[in-house]
C-alpha cells in the first residue's frame, strides 16, 4: 500500500494459503486470552478488526473467529470490519460475509476522483465503490461508512487535490 502500513498479498495466495493459517492462529490467540482473563468477567461489546484487508476473508472465516470469541469471551456484538470496494463489489461475497456476523463495515473508499485513486495505487474506481456500497445496504449490514482522504499530496509533496474535488466526493 503507497499510503499506509499495511501488507497486501495477492488475493489467490491469500486466499488459499495464508487466511485459513490465520484463522487457525487467531483462534488459538483467542482462545488464549479467554483462559488468561477467564475470572475478570469481561464483556465484548465491540469487535473491529481493521488496518490492513479483513474483506479478503470468507464468511466461514469470521464465523469461526466469531464462534471463538463468542467461546471464550461474554460476545455481545457482531463483527465489524474494514473493506476495501473491490472485495465487496461481487453481491454473493457481500451476502456471504453479512451472513456469518459481519454487521458493521468501514468502506476505503479513499476518492471518486480517478486521478486520486491511481495515485493513491488503489485498484478499484469509483463505480466499483458505489457498487459495494450498494450491495452493502442490499445484504442489510447495520452500519456503513465510507473513508475518504483529504489533502491527498502529490508524489513531491504538493497538494495535489481541491477543495472542489472534496466537495465532489462528499456530495456523491
Amino acid at each position: 500500500c503507497l499510503y499506509c502500513p499495511y501488507v497486501r498479498y495477492p488475493l489467490a495466495t491469500f486466499s488459499k494459503d495464508v487466511a485459513p493459517r490465520y484463522v487457525e492462529a487467531l483462534k488459538s490467540e483467542i482462545k488464549l486470552y479467554g483462559m488468561l482473563l477467564k475470572d475478570l468477567d469481561l464483556k465484548i461489546v465491540d469487535v473491529h478488526m481493521g488496518g490492513g484487508t479483513p474483506s479478503l476473508l470468507k464468511g466461514e472465516h469470521f464465523k469461526a473467529i466469531i464462534e471463538a470469541l463468542g467461546q471464550n469471551f461474554d460476545l455481545k456484538s457482531g463483527l465489524a470490519i474494514e473493506a476495501n470496494p473491490d472485495d465487496l463489489k461481487e453481491e454473493e461475497k457481500t451476502f456471504d460475509i453479512v451472513d456469518s456476523g459481519v454487521d458493521e463495515v468501514s468502506l476505503g473508499v479513499q476518492s471518486f476522483n480517478p486521478e486520486t485513486l491511481k495515485k493513491l495505487g488503489r485498484i478499484h474506481d469509483a463505480s466499483e465503490s458505489i457498487r459495494a456500497i450498494q450491495n452493502l445496504r442490499d445484504a442489510g449490514v447495520k452500519y456503513v461508512n465510507i473513508d475518504l482522504m483529504y489533502m491527498v499530496p502529490s508524489r513531491r509533496g504538493e497538494l495535489n487535490q481541491s477543495l472542489g474535488d472534496w466537495k465532489s466526493a462528499i456530495n456523491k
